[in-house]
């Protein structure tokens, strides 16, 4: 049995793991939302693969419930560059993210910065989903005021 160990772990060290290590992509999200006269809190915890795939379903999960039109919503592409001067490793980091609607076949595309990539990445996560909650992709009804009759 300890043989079958020792093959074991020379199997995962021949396939670059380490011993008692572990690596999870996951993320927690706190979002407080405004949508009736209190405020609410709510805390979501998911797991994706890579970080900014946990991101997206942990912000998904705490507003799913509030905005259906969520499901139509879908990252098509991600992209980063590093925006640096001299090469430094304290470059700024901007993530550009491209969304879809299916239900519409939109398309935009949202843009964050920060010294962080994960931090970049949230910022242009949550503005391309508050763009896509905005234009109400699913279920809401949008007044043409300009063109309105009723008055």
């Amino acid at each position: 049995n300890n043989n079958n160990n020792n093959n074991n772990n020379n199997e995962r060290n021949k396939e670059g793991y380490k011993e008692g290590s572990f690596s999870s992509n996951q993320a927690i999200v706190k979002v407080d939302t405004f949508l009736t006269k209190n405020m609410e809190t709510r805390l979501s915890v998911a797991e994706g693969n890579g970080p900014v795939d946990a991101l997206a379903k942990a912000l998904r999960s705490a507003l799913q419930d509030d905005f259906p039109q969520l499901d139509g919503i879908s990252l098509s592409d991600y992209k980063v560059d590093l925006l640096s001067q001299g090469g430094t490793t304290a470059a700024v980091t901007r993530v550009t993210i491209d969304f879809v609607d299916s239900s519409t076949d939109m398309r935009w595309r949202t843009v964050g910065a920060h010294s962080s990539i994960i931090e970049a990445s949230f910022r242009a996560l949550v503005d391309g989903l508050e763009y896509g909650i905005e234009r109400c992709a699913d279920g809401c009804v949008v007044m043409d005021l300009e063109n309105d009759t009723t008055n």
